[in-house]
């Protein structure tokens, strides 16, 4: 499971870096309002993926016994769905453009359909070549296929620079990903068959697909005022500013996702495993995204504007509260993913429409104060409501154990102080203006006390005891 995570985050790393490379390129190139039809184009093209998909790619995962027969019906149901839901985007991209206040998106949402009409068959695939274990295939084939969509993207660039060409990269790099996962899978996937074997799961995938909705709503309505409020110049500055902060710590909480699924079904019956594996899981979490999150908040600020040139100074802002959520996001999401396989669904409809209210909220401050602040500070407020709520839920149905938990949280949370104070130090004696030789080696010392000290105590940090016991670290 560890080995899987593993080499799916490290295609996930590799295409982070290759995404520097390429936003530093269109950044230059494009405006904020491109990058606000942009970001309206996958906002809407996801909802449209969303109601398609249907949770195909968890199904597959839960399912105990997977026959020939289950998997054809699923990649007929894949196909029919993603061809409605591809329609339907095409269809209704003016509704939608008008809707966003975003007139520019129209010919992008109807190029999303494209990826509309992929996204239930990618999900299906990737699902089972996640259950086959065949990892490494998998992150090859999706490092590859980023980065094809990245070049073509960047090609049709120089040709044509508009907001166009930032759609291909997606749709591009779909299309490879579902060929190689087609690949992959060819000993199971064959072809489409009768629907009937998998009316048993159509259960299970119509609740997650109303899970998925309601944290589509949560996440997007205060975006939907701000486009509104501030204009589709904001959400370009709110995209730029996800591509260097949140986004890399969602690929980094998918690929952990995509890793422990499958197992989660063992977990279903009993909680005797995951009351010692769920707490440790959790716990590793923390400690990982805590020095993390730490040192983003310090450093993302500062890169934004040298990785993107001018005219991004308010996305370096928006870095900051955007690197807390997607630390938060991931312990919230990672915990909900083990509660909505064991089947307890009530719980998560709960905690998701509080978290819609307080978006909600948010949605409406930032209508009424024509302030960013709201779009932002929601979605945190929400996640951090949604995971307390959890976290005692699964204290009190035996899952998780709360006192251990607890160190856990507090020493993660106490490292990410430890770096983050440790790198601004060395900001502020390194680089700030008038900065003396002396200041940047003591700047560079700061920097260096956490790393010091972890290696010191290596052997006593929490972190290191739990990678051991599961072997990972000797």
């Amino acid at each position: 499971m560890a080995i899987g995570a593993l080499w799916i985050y490290g295609s996930q790393v590799g295409t982070i870096l290759l995404q520097f490379g390429y936003a530093a390129i269109t950044s230059r190139a494009l405006d904020p309002a491109a990058f606000g039809a942009y970001s309206v184009a996958l906002t809407v093209a996801a909802l449209a993926g969303l109601l398609a998909n249907g949770g195909l790619g968890q199904t597959v995962a839960r399912v105990q016994s997977l026959t020939s027969a289950t998997v054809e019906g699923l990649l007929t149901l894949a196909l029919l769905v993603g061809l409605i839901g591809a329609s339907a985007l095409y269809l209704t991209s003016g509704f939608w453009s008008a809707l966003w206040s975003a007139p520019d998106a129209e010919l992008l949402l109807k190029v999303m359909a494209i990826s509309a009409f992929i996204s239930p068959c990618l999900g299906l695939t990737s699902g089972l070549v996640r259950r086959l274990g065949r990892f490494r295939q998998l992150s090859i084939g999706i490092l590859a296929s980023n980065l094809l969509g990245m070049a073509l993207s960047l090609a049709v660039l120089a040709v044509h620079p508009s907001a166009i060409a930032l759609t291909v990269s997606p749709v591009a790099a779909q299309l490879a990903q579902l060929a190689t996962f087609l690949y992959l899978g060819r000993g199971v996937v064959r072809r489409p068959g009768n629907l009937r074997p998998v009316r048993t799961h159509l259960s299970f995938s119509g609740k997650i697909m109303l899970t998925f909705l309601l944290a589509y709503a949560t996440g997007n309505l205060p975006r939907l005022a701000g486009s509104h409020a501030l204009g589709t110049a904001f959400l370009g500055q709110l995209n730029r500013a996800e591509v260097l902060s949140s986004i890399p710590l969602q690929q980094l909480q998918n690929a952990i996702v995509q890793a422990v699924y499958p197992e989660f079904r063992h977990d279903e019956k009993s909680p005797v495993r995951a009351f010692r594996v769920w707490t440790d899981m959790l716990g590793v979490i923390a400690w990982l995204v805590g020095p993390i999150a730490g040192l983003g908040c310090v450093a993302i600020p500062a890169l934004l504007p040298v990785i993107f040139g001018d005219g991004w100074e308010l996305a370096a802002t928006l870095t900051v509260p955007l690197v807390l959520l997607g630390a938060v996001q991931m312990p919230t999401v990672v915990l909900m993913s083990g509660i909505e396989a064991i089947g307890r669904f009530a719980w998560i409809w709960f905690t998701q429409a509080l978290a819609l209210v307080a978006s909600c909220a948010g949605a409406v401050l930032a209508w009424q104060l024509h302030s960013w602040v709201p779009v932002v500070i929601a979605p945190l407020a929400a996640t951090i409501v949604q995971h307390l709520v959890h976290v005692a839920v699964a204290i009190s149905w035996g899952y998780v154990d709360g006192r251990r938990l607890l160190l856990f949280y507090v020493g993660g949370l106490l490292a990410g102080v430890a770096v983050g104070a440790s790198a601004y130090a060395c900001k502020y004696a390194a680089f700030a203006d008038g900065a003396t030789g002396w200041g940047r080696i003591l700047g560079g010392l700061a920097l260096l006390c956490p790393v010091i000290a972890a290696f010191l105590f290596r052997r006593q940090l929490p972190i290191s005891k739990l990678l051991a016991t599961y072997s990972i670290l000797r």
